[in-house]
């Protein structure tokens, strides 16, 4: 039964290769073979797991991570990779989180540059670096200066062009509304060519007796109707009126 139960733990905390030999040993029903697990096999089986484990952190980790797995890997020491896997990887990760948050502290936005540099200035209570501080920046504090600084760009960007229309507006209140007044002819040269083509023109039916048109400028005085003829009734009736 406690053989079971370890072989069940190795299993949990194991990686595929573990996993497989705790499986058959588990379900072989064969008390030797589970012994034999629990006190040698899973060695073997782990330290596959391991190389596993850093071969993908040799083809996907950060530079240094990435030398310091070939390096494992390749050395002749049988714990080298297993002590890449517990120290190695995590010190080559600070060395590459240092140096990308130098980048950033020299390339990025004012706002990412004071948050690089305050992370890398971070330090801890004993005097030593806080390598916390520079992931914690990079896994999301960087994002957070970059937003800072793309809202406010936008702020200015659109107080800029509030004074750009401003200034337009004032420019177009101050420059004159009024036209210059287009050249024209004179107009007694403009009443005599009208009066050279009207004079051209056949008179039409009905106008021959028709008054003149009154000059611009004149008042146009009353029309009188001529007096019908005074019948010789009438004659007499105002002879004989009192």
């Amino acid at each position: 039964q406690d053989y079971r139960l370890i072989a069940l733990r190795l299993s949990l905390a194991g990686g595929r290769a573990v996993r497989q030999q705790a499986e058959s040993a588990l379900t072989a029903n064969n008390p030797d073979q589970l012994r034999a697990f629990v006190t040698e096999g899973w060695k073997d089986a782990w330290e596959v797991d391991d190389r596993s484990a850093t071969f993908v952190l040799a083809d996907t980790g950060t530079p240094t991570v990435q030398r310091e797995a070939n390096k494992a890997l390749d050395s002749d020491d049988p714990s080298a990779v297993s002590q890449f896997l517990l120290i190695g990887q995590y010190d080559a990760k600070i060395i590459d989180d240092r140096a990308a948050a130098y980048v950033l502290a020299s390339t990025g936005s004012p706002s990412v540059i004071a948050a690089a540099e305050a992370a890398l200035d971070a330090t801890l209570p004993d005097g030593s670096e806080d390598t916390q501080a520079v992931a914690d920046f990079l896994r999301y504090g960087q994002f957070v200066a970059s937003a800072r600084d793309a809202e406010t760009a936008t702020i200015a960007q659109m107080t800029n062009q509030v004074i750009a229309a401003n200034l337009v507006l004032r420019r177009s209140v101050a420059m004159p509304t009024t036209l210059p007044p287009k050249r024209s002819s004179p107009p007694s040269s403009r009443r005599r060519r009208r009066s050279a083509l009207l004079s051209r023109l056949p008179p039409r039916r009905g106008t021959q007796n028709r008054p003149a048109p009154p000059r611009a400028g004149r008042p146009v005085s009353p029309v009188r109707r001529p007096m019908p003829p005074i019948s010789p009734c009438r004659r007499l009736l105002r002879r004989t009126r009192p």
